[in-house]
């Protein structure tokens, strides 16, 4: 008994000690990013690891740019068209875009973004819909489900909600494309991707704007946002050090490795 009694106060003491020499955290940051940037994430993590401190929130554009002005976030991740004008400081971050694939052997290059708001929730959709020359073969949607990495820009960017049946659902980036490139009536909505099976695979022009990198960047494609961090007018010190931390390769890689495009 008095073992038991002398291990649960020891237990307790640990615990008190580990409350009083742990740092408490006064650096947050909001991610108010559809789906939440896991770029940052790794990036904060690997911030604390070389020394920094620092928190995330996932939060709505709304709330996270009033919990800036509040003093309860020092840095926000934002969709730079979500911010308010003349709104403190805004320093690019990177830019995100929906990309529409076909299979190399479509006869097919070019749709318009208002076609693709009408076909993509349609109960059966067919090529004819799109283009009367491709042929009246059904459409073969691919996406990637709500929640993982690209998976509400259809939402976002259309301005539809994704269909409950007739879309195949994925969990990687990378797979909406392996379908595609074996699948001759396949149609992926996904996040842009520099590289993809360009042998099998083709990106279709949107509004007459093929996706690269520079029309992306520049946002010349109009399916693409870009992302800035938002901060007071009046920067803190951890702020600064945080700002000048994601202009490194850490962040610049947790990028790339999502199929983003970091801003200068």
């Amino acid at each position: 008994m008095k073992k038991t009694i002398l291990f649960l106060l020891l237990l307790s003491g640990f615990f008190v000690l580990v409350m009083v020499e742990s740092p408490v955290l006064t650096f947050h940051i909001a991610d108010a990013v559809p789906d939440g940037c896991r770029a940052l994430t790794r990036t904060v993590l690997q911030y604390g690891l070389d020394g920094g401190s620092a928190s995330v929130t996932c939060i709505d554009p709304d709330n996270a740019v009033r919990g800036l002005e509040s003093g309860k976030f020092q840095l926000l991740l934002i969709d730079e068209a979500c911010l308010p004008e003349n709104f403190g400081h805004r320093i690019p971050a990177f830019a995100d875009a929906l990309a529409a694939y076909v299979h190399i052997g479509k006869l097919l290059d070019n749709v318009s973004s208002e076609k693709l708001r009408e076909v993509w929730p349609a109960r059966r959709p067919h090529w004819s819909d799109l283009d009367p020359v491709v042929g009246d073969a059904d459409i073969h949607r691919y996406a990637m489900f709500p929640g993982r990495p690209g998976g509400g820009m259809i939402q976002d960017f259309l301005k539809i909600r994704p269909p409950a049946s007739g879309v195949t659902l994925l969990n990687i980036l990378s797979e909406p494309l392996l379908f595609v490139s074996a699948d001759g009536e396949a149609l992926a909505l996904v996040r842009f991707q520099s590289e993809y099976p360009a042998d099998s695979v083709k990106v279709l022009a949107v509004d007459g704007v093929v996706p690269t990198e520079k029309s992306v960047r520049d946002g010349s494609y109009k399916l693409s946002r870009r992302y800035v961090w938002a901060a007071p007018k009046q920067m803190s010190p951890e702020t600064e050090k945080f700002l000048t931390y994601s202009r490194g390769e850490t962040f610049h890689s947790a990028l790339k490795d999502d199929f983003l495009f970091f801003l200068e």
